[in-house]
């Protein structure tokens, strides 16, 4: 499946694959990430994923860490299989919103996320969290086990972690990892760090972020482009952007918008980054798409250029990146591959609820029979709606290339 859209001299390309799928309507994957190990298939790139399944019946309960990977992008993908390593029995506590990017200086593909602690199977909003990472071994088609970045001796950073966070790797091979923190009201920051090809450690950390409106600034994701770094933050009421030029201290975050003054109208869901030939592209979900049936609109995928000047998305570079088909795809992660080419992967997360869950059966109470609405009305968590839609908790790879 493929669609090209020109713009101006610039012409992108979007491919699609599909790495399989697998739910039980108990469980579904989500947090489906790929990372680029250049060299670990006897000389050539591997592509790795990291996944995990959601229980549906749950908020955020998310079970081991997987993995798979393929020689190219599009396969063949080996199975997803559980890593060892990635949970502390004796806390209840496990690693979760992970996302591997490849580390040049040390020429390491570098997973990092952060950890939740439970309590009779529930998100335990008490216990701290931590900034967790690991390293693929390519030898073994693996991962190291988690361990957990020490972070200051401070009250702010005893709930904090990079939980799906995009990094950025500094010349000096330094990495800019973005983290979040706080309980209840959440503030966004950036870490400066080292990483040796095993240690990953502190150095310093800058400006710290946060608005009145729902629960702060949080799930931050950064990208450099031209002298300068651009900070995307989810916020319940809507997306912010946050700018600098030496990659800590940052602008005041100001609503995403449009160059046609409209608000981005990405709420309660992350946003990532890719870069292509024109400059950089926010990856987002947004309202006013027929999509209300979907949870938070999490679908479908879109992306816009962002005007670096104006600091506007361009609305007339807006596509979509990958399709909606009644689940969402909010829980989703980008990958700069080689040359012009970019990578999104989503797993389409069959849980629906609240009022999405009412506009989908809405939207299909016409073309549905009794029995079918008795279904529906049984299934709490709304995968039967989602799979009426057509989904199926597909894993999606989105190639993105612009020449």
């Amino acid at each position: 499946m493929s669609q090209i859209r020109e713009r101006s001299s610039v012409t992108v390309q979007i491919d699609h694959t599909q790495l399989g799928s697998g739910y039980d309507r108990q469980t579904c994957w989500l947090h489906a990430r790929v990372g680029i190990h250049p060299t670990a298939n006897a000389g050539a790139p591997r592509y790795v994923t990291t996944l995990q399944r959601l229980t549906l019946s749950g908020s955020d309960v998310y079970g081991p860490i997987h993995s798979m990977s393929a020689p190219n992008w599009d396969g063949p993908w080996t199975e997803p299989y559980q890593q060892e390593g990635f949970t502390w029995t004796e806390h209840n506590r496990a690693v979760c919103d992970f996302w591997p990017i490849w580390h040049e200086a040390s020429q390491t593909l570098l997973g990092t996320g952060h950890t939740v602690a439970y309590t009779d199977g529930v998100v335990d909003g008490t216990k701290a969290r931590y900034t967790s990472y690991a390293q693929y071994r390519p030898d073994t088609d693996s991962w190291s086990p988690a361990r957990l970045l020490e972070m200051p001796d401070e009250p702010a950073f005893l709930r904090s972690g990079a939980g799906c966070a995009q990094w950025v790797e500094e010349a000096d091979g330094g990495i800019l990892l973005p983290v979040y923190f706080g309980v209840g009201h959440l503030t966004s920051a950036i870490v400066r760090c080292r990483f040796d090809g095993a240690t990953l450690s502190y150095v310093a950390h800058g400006s710290a972020h946060s608005i009145d409106a729902g629960r702060g600034l949080y799930e931050p994701s950064l990208i450099t482009y031209d002298g300068r770094y651009f900070l995307t933050l989810r916020n319940d009421e809507g997306g912010h952007l946050a700018v600098s030029t030496d990659g800590l201290q940052y602008t005041d975050p100001t609503p995403w918008r449009f160059d046609d003054g409209t608000t981005l109208g990405s709420c309660n869901t992350q946003q990532h980054w890719v870069v292509l030939a024109d400059g950089p592209y926010l990856v987002y979900t947004r309202s006013g798409l027929d999509n209300d049936h979907v949870f938070r609109h999490r679908a479908p995928l879109l992306m816009s250029r962002l005007d670096t000047d104006r600091l506007l998305l361009l609305r007339d570079t807006e596509q979509v990146v990958i399709g909606e088909r009644g689940a969402g795809l909010g829980n989703f992660g980008t990958c700069q591959g080689p040359g012009q080419t970019a990578y999104v992967m989503a797993s389409e997360s069959m849980q629906n609820v609240g009022p999405a869950l009412v506009a989908a059966r809405t939207k299909l109470a016409l073309r549905a029979g009794p029995e079918q609405i008795a279904q529906w009305e049984a299934t709490d968590n709304g995968c039967a709606i989602c799979e009426q839609f057509g989904s199926d908790n597909t894993i999606w790879l989105a190639r993105v290339r612009a020449t």
